[in-house]
């Protein structure tokens, strides 16, 4: 019990603050501030406030999943290994 609070412990409020945006009703939005508020001790409402500034861009998204193009590893040394031995 900790002294002078009467031995309870509230919950902070959840969603003080209804998150704006792009991001208003996204679930993984508001898993990763419950994360960032309990792992590292962010304030939530500054959270929402940033989260709410955030937009989704599509072309980013189809940027992000291209895959990499794929090629046979370099199976010597490379040029910036060469220079930076001499």
């Amino acid at each position: 019990m900790a002294s002078g609070t009467g031995g309870f412990l509230l919950e902070p409020q959840h969603n003080v603050m209804q998150m704006g945006g792009d991001f208003a009703n996204n679930p993984a939005a508001a898993q990763f501030i419950d994360k960032m508020v309990a792992k590292h001790g962010f304030d939530r409402q500054q959270l929402q406030e940033i989260l709410s500034q955030a937009k989704r861009l599509d072309y980013v998204l189809r940027l992000m999943d291209r895959q990499a193009p794929t090629g046979l590893p370099p199976t010597g040394p490379t040029g910036a290994w060469l220079r930076y031995k001499k």
